[in-house]
C-alpha cells in the first residue's frame, strides 16, 4: 500500500484578482440577525413588564417599545400579534420604532412610550365601540400603523389642547 502524503499548506499564492475578491467576500458577508431570536423576544418582552409595571422606562431599547406594543394589542384586542413572531418583522418593527423616536421624539423612548400610551388609550375606546356597533368588524393597530408619523400629528394636537406642550 502506497500512503500519499499531503501538503495542508497552499503552495501556490492566490492571484490578486483572487485576493481581491476574498477580501470582498469577507467584507460584505451577511450578518447574522441577532436580537430578532425567540430568546431574545422573550427578553425583551419580560424586560417591558417590569417597565411596565415600574412605570420606569429610562433603560428601554427599542425591542421594548416592540413587546411594550405587543402587550397594549393583547391587552384591547385579546390576541397578541401574529405578525410579530418571526424574527424579520419583529427586527423591521424595533427599526421604526427607532426611528420614530428619532425623527419625532428627540431619540426619547419615553416619549415614544407617551404616545404609544395615548395611541392604546384612544383605540381602547375605538374598540369599545367597534364591538358594540360594527359586529366585530373595523381595522386594528397594526405595528406599521403604530410606528409610523401618521398617528404623530394627531398626538401633538391632543397634547396642545390638553396641556398645552409639543
Amino acid at each position: 500500500m502506497q500512503v500519499t502524503r499531503v501538503s495542508l499548506v497552499a503552495e501556490d499564492k492566490p492571484s490578486p484578482a483572487d485576493a481581491l475578491e476574498r477580501m470582498v467576500q469577507l467584507k460584505h458577508k451577511p450578518s447574522k440577525t441577532s436580537g430578532g431570536s425567540k430568546a431574545a423576544r422573550q427578553r425583551a418582552n419580560e424586560q417591558a413588564d417590569q417597565m411596565r409595571e415600574s412605570s420606569d422606562w429610562s433603560r428601554a431599547t427599542p425591542k421594548n417599545i416592540v413587546a411594550l406594543y405587543c402587550w397594549c394589542h393583547e391587552h384591547v384586542y385579546g390576541v397578541r400579534p401574529g405578525e410579530l413572531n418571526n424574527a424579520k418583522s419583529w427586527l423591521a418593527a424595533c427599526a421604526m420604532a427607532k426611528r420614530l423616536a428619532t425623527n419625532e421624539f428627540d431619540g426619547d423612548l419615553t416619549k415614544l412610550v407617551g404616545f404609544l400610551r395615548w395611541t392604546w388609550a384612544r383605540e381602547k375606546r375605538t374598540e369599545k365601540w367597534r364591538r358594540s356597533h360594527l359586529d366585530g368588524g373595523g381595522r386594528r393597530m397594526r405595528w406599521r400603523l403604530q410606528f409610523s408619523r401618521d398617528l404623530v400629528t394627531d398626538f401633538r394636537i391632543f397634547l396642545r389642547r390638553n396641556t398645552g406642550k409639543r
